[in-house]
């Protein structure tokens, strides 16, 4: 009997053995298929990510990271540039990008990866953009016109500031607006024909008006215009309009002996202001030269109002050329020829008249070059000094007479055995034995 019950026993235990083990097998084999079903629960797209946005170079893009099972709590991007084969956008890791120049001519995606707490899912690609474009240049800042809004002056302008993708060309095309300036573009502002460069001589047109420049940037893609700012009004030039012209010849003053200082004065001028002065001295033969004193000899280092007769003057005449400049022209106008450069003489008294040009026989004063008239009359001549003086350069001045006063008594000069002589070229000197033995005499043999 109790042989009987130790066998049941024993089957009993290796029963309920195996029963413990097939349990714990199979609690390790629910365990494992719960934990494969849990390492299979990261997210998974059920919808593309998309891209908007213009895709042009300097434009921005953004992403949408798509539809997602399992609750993705992250995204995680990176952006594409596909051409022929698609490449990673180094540092392009944000849900947005700004197009880039390198870009252009390509097509661009996003790949967006979502992850939860059981990790990252596989990597989700949008659709590719449209090819990528360059844009025309993209003004910064506003051209810049620079000068004096008168008549006659130049007015200067920038480029302004400009960003491009691609090397930039620039024309130029300068308008005329009324005074209020014109649209903000200047789109309302009539073109100055041919006035296409980068400055702008302001002219009579243009008086009365406020002048801009519109400026065109262009690249390989496009092209774009912005307009500079509008000047003041356009005021007229002072004293005349137009180049400069001379309205009234220079003059020389001055005594046309060798040592004595001639003086220019520069004549009268017109035209826009200002204008300026040049002179240029030169030294013209015993005819005074040409009209123009072009065929004068210029005097090297004589460009000065001012001028002091040298040896190598003597037995010319001079004359100044005076040129006068403004910002539209210039003109060169010449004076009078002096008298003919006399050689350096003796010492002439207080008062007596200097002999200076004009022909033999003129009044010995008078108002020739440099030589005022004189206030007292000319002392009377001892003996008949006077009469032989006056025979000698036919007309004399005479006791009473001022100096300028034209004698007149041709009784002295005929009648009286007085025989004719030639009239020298130059001073008569009054102490040569032969005149002094002729007035002692009362007339010249």
């Amino acid at each position: 009997m109790d042989t009987k019950r130790s066998g049941s026993t024993r089957r009993w235990s290796a029963l309920a053995s195996a029963v413990l083990v097939a349990g714990a097998v199979l609690v390790a084999v629910i365990a494992s298929g719960a934990a494969s079903a849990q390492a299979l629960a990261v997210p998974s797209n059920t919808s593309p990510p998309t891209v908007s946005g213009t895709p042009t170079v300097g434009q921005t893009l953004t992403a949408n990271p798509g539809s997602w099972t399992d609750s993705p709590t992250s995204f995680a991007y990176r952006w594409w540039r596909c051409s022929s084969s698609c490449t990673v956008v180094s540092g392009a890791t944000s849900s947005t990008y700004t197009v880039a120049s390198a870009d252009a001519g390509s097509r661009l995606m996003v790949g967006v990866t979502a992850s939860n707490a059981d990790g990252p899912s596989p990597e989700a690609l949008s659709a590719q953009t449209g090819e990528v474009s360059s844009p025309g240049p993209t003004r910064t800042s506003d051209p810049v016109v620079s000068g004096s809004a008168v008549q006659g002056q130049t007015l200067t302008t920038t480029t302004g500031g400009w960003s491009s993708s691609s090397a930039i060309t620039f024309t130029f095309q300068w308008v005329r607006c009324g005074t209020d300036g014109g649209a903000p573009d200047g789109s309302n502002c009539p073109a100055v024909p041919g006035a296409t460069g980068q400055s702008y001589k302001l002219d009579d047109d243009d008086v009365g008006h406020r002048m801009r420049v519109r400026v065109t940037a262009k690249n390989s893609s496009g092209s774009a215009t912005a307009a500079s700012n509008a000047t003041a009004v356009v005021a007229g030039a002072t004293g005349g309009t137009g180049p400069a012209r001379n309205t009234k010849e220079p003059a020389i003053t001055g005594t046309a002996q060798q040592g004595q200082t001639l003086t220019a004065n520069g004549g009268s001028w017109t035209g826009a202001s200002p204008v300026n002065l040049t002179y240029q001295w030169v030294r013209c033969g015993a005819d005074g030269g040409r009209p123009d004193a072009s065929n004068c000899a210029t005097i090297a280092g004589a460009t000065t109002t001012k001028y002091t007769l040298a040896s190598a003057d003597v037995g010319q005449r001079l004359r100044v050329k005076v040129t006068g400049r403004n910002s539209q022209g210039s003109a060169t106008a010449a004076s009078n020829p002096s008298g003919t450069i006399l050689a350096t003489g003796p010492a002439l008294p207080p008062g007596a008249p200097h002999p200076v040009d004009g022909p033999v026989g003129d009044d010995l004063a008078g108002p020739r070059l440099g030589v005022p008239e004189a206030a007292a009359p000319v002392p009377r001549l001892p003996g008949g000094m006077e009469r032989v003086l006056r025979h000698v350069l036919g007309h004399a001045h005479v006791a009473g007479e001022r100096p300028g006063e034209r004698h007149q008594r041709p009784a002295l000069l005929a009648g009286e055995g007085v025989e004719p002589l030639v009239r020298p070229a130059a001073p008569v000197c009054l102490s040569d034995p032969a005149l002094r033995d002729r007035s002692r005499h009362g007339h010249a043999r």
